[in-house]
C-alpha cells in the first residue's frame, strides 16, 4: 500500500505505508527521550540495541525506496490508521519502560499532587562516607541514578516534585536516610561538587500518591 505526501512544486511523492509507520516511530521516539536525563538515556540505548539497529536500518530503507518518483494523488491519504499509531506507541513504551524508576508511572500532564509540604532538602552522593557498605544500591534494591531521592518520612515509590528547583521532573522515593532524619528529603547526585554546593534549602514538595 502506499502513502502520499505533498510536495509544493512537484506534485506528490508516494512511498510505501510501512515506511511512514518507521518515520512514526522515529518521532514518537526521540519526542520521549527528549525529556530523559543522560544517565537514563544510557541505559535506554545500552537495553535496545538490537531493537534500535533494525529500525535504523528500516529507516536507511526509507530514504533508498521512498521516493520512486512524483505522481498526482490525494493529499487526504497521507498518514497511519489509529491501530498502526497504538502499535507504534506500545512497541515504543516497551523499551522506554526500561529507564523509568521503580515505582514511576507517568503523571498525567492534568492531575493535581495529592498534597504538598515544606521541608529541608539536602544532596548526597554514592560515597561510603554518606552511605551504607553498598553506596551504589538504594534501599528499594535498584541502582543508583538521577531522579531518585532518600527520605524516611515517604513510603518507598512515593512519586514527588520539587517544582521551585526542577519544574515538572518526578522524583521518586527509593533510598532512605540516617534513622535520626525522620522528616527530610536528599537528593542523590553523580557529581560531589553539585551535591556539596547544593547545601541546605527549604523547598516546597508536592506528593503524588
Amino acid at each position: 500500500m502506499l502513502a502520499s505526501w505533498h510536495c509544493r512544486t512537484s506534485g506528490v511523492f508516494l512511498f510505501p505505508r510501512q515506511n511512514l509507520t518507521m518515520l512514526m516511530i522515529w518521532a514518537y521516539i526521540l519526542e520521549h527521550l527528549a525529556g530523559l536525563p543522560r544517565p537514563s538515556l544510557f541505559v535506554f540505548f545500552k537495553k535496545n540495541a538490537r531493537d534500535l539497529l533494525v529500525i535504523i536500518l528500516g529507516f536507511g530503507v526509507f530514504f533508498l525506496g521512498s521516493f520512486p518518483g512524483v505522481v498526482s494523488a490525494d493529499v487526504a491519504s497521507f498518514g497511519s490508521t489509529e491501530a498502526q499509531q497504538r502499535e507504534i506507541g506500545l512497541r515504543v513504551d516497551a523499551m522506554l519502560n526500561e529507564t523509568r524508576s521503580y515505582g514511576a508511572l507517568p503523571i498525567s500532564g492534568g492531575r493535581e499532587a495529592s498534597y504538598a509540604l515544606t521541608m529541608p532538602v539536602t544532596a548526597y552522593n554514592s560515597l561510603p562516607n554518606q552511605t551504607d557498605s553498598t553506596p551504589f544500591i538504594t534501599a528499594s534494591g535498584t541502582r543508583v541514578r538521577h531522579g531518585i531521592v532518600a527520605s524516611n518520612y515517604f513510603p518507598i515509590g512515593t512519586q514527588i516534585r520539587i517544582p521551585e528547583l526542577y519544574g515538572n521532573e518526578v522524583f521518586v522515593v527509593e533510598d532512605r536516610m540516617n534513622p535520626r532524619y525522620q522528616k527530610k528529603l536528599d537528593i542523590w547526585m553523580e557529581d560531589y561538587e553539585a551535591a556539596r554546593a547544593f547545601g541546605l534549602k527549604a523547598l516546597t514538595i508536592e506528593v503524588y500518591n
